[in-house]
């Protein structure tokens, strides 16, 4: 074998971009696809991302980068969206919709951090970013006139503590996980939200099912000049309201029903047929110092399919009876974008 002298050299450390995955999103009020891509050594990388906001019924977008070889990790985010919001008409208590556009230019600093214990993983991440928000088309009637571009700031702190799980469990059936946001203008139109969310997963009754519990509040003044982008999630099947703080509570039972392995003509797999039963609660403090309470359960039947050969992606149909202050009544609707 013939010797050969090989003469190190650097490595360029930004080199080689390239699509590493990509992923559904996990949120139901903003359904949507991320495109995750890195460098070679993974010290930089970012997400591109497409969802629609259900709350909001818009389109939204959002593109990052993040700086991650050295503590603490750096990103840059630019994000343009379509909102809208709600607002009071002058001289009267009637509610109207009014819309407009904001493009975003954040950057933000984090420090993740992960424990891995046997089959438990622990994760612990607390960020701080400032973030400028530029309006523009807004809409001529009904709009705030005082809403302009701005400065804001947001404080963010997520926690989990999860076992790994199987492919044929519905999903983790042991842990608890917690997420905690604060947003607030440092100038200009008033605009300040606070969100805390969390789950705990338990075993099911047999091996692969599994139970959800979740709880969420969120307090943003209505009466804001600037509201941020509603991701609250309402009782499923319900309608958004105008709120200045909601509480919700839910609880889901997952469990996968069988597994048809059937194709069709090379464009999708039909994988795992899962069912998942849930039930809603949530209280809303109006704007008029009341409150308003809301009640649904229903039934979600998800279809676990590859596409293409390639491509995992969860499709399905949710039925859900909602009671809402006086009303009652069914609704059925498709959901997408939920990975398994």
């Amino acid at each position: 074998i013939k010797n050969t002298d090989y003469e190190p050299k650097s490595y360029k450390r930004t080199g080689r971009m390239q699509l590493h995955s990509y992923a559904p999103s996990q949120d139901l009020n903003r359904p949507g696809i991320q495109l995750y891509f890195e460098n070679a050594l993974a010290n930089i990388g970012g997400t591109a991302e497409i969802y629609y906001n259900v709350n909001e019924k818009a389109i939204q977008t959002n593109a990052s980068v993040s700086f991650s070889s050295k503590y603490p990790v750096f990103t840059l985010n630019l994000a343009p969206t379509a909102r809208s919001s709600f607002a009071l008409v002058p001289d009267s208590n009637k509610l109207k919709l009014y819309t407009f556009n904001e493009m975003n230019y954040g950057v933000s600093t984090s420090v993740p951090l992960t424990w891995i214990d046997g089959n438990m993983s622990r994760s612990l991440r607390p960020s701080i970013g400032i973030n400028y928000k530029h309006i523009y088309n807004k809409q001529l009637l009904f709009t705030p006139k005082d809403l302009s571009s701005f400065t804001n700031m947001s404080l963010g702190l997520t926690f989990s503590n999860l076992r790994r799980f199987a492919p044929q469990n519905f999903g983790t059936r042991w842990g608890h996980e917690i997420s905690a946001n604060f947003r607030s203008s440092l100038y200009g139109p008033k605009g300040q939200a606070f969100q805390v969310r969390g789950n705990i997963y338990l075993p099911g009754i047999l091996q692969n099912h599994r139970i959800k519990i979740g709880a969420e509040y969120y307090n943003e003044q209505f009466l804001n000049t600037y509201k941020f982008s509603n991701n609250f999630q309402y009782v499923r099947g319900g309608s958004v309201t105008p709120y200045n703080a909601a509480r919700r509570i839910s609880f889901d039972y997952g469990l996968p029903l069988f597994y048809p392995e059937i194709g069709i003509l090379d464009i999708t797999y039909f994988k795992r047929v899962r069912l998942n039963i849930f039930g809603d609660m949530s209280e809303v403090d109006l704007a008029n110092d009341r409150t308003f309470d809301a009640q649904s359960v229903g039934a979600e039947l998800y279809f676990d399919n590859v596409w293409l050969n390639a491509f995992p992606l969860t499709f399905g149909a949710r039925l859900s009876y909602v009671i809402e202050g006086e009303e009652r009544k069914w609704r059925p609707e498709l959901i997408f974008a939920l990975d398994f």
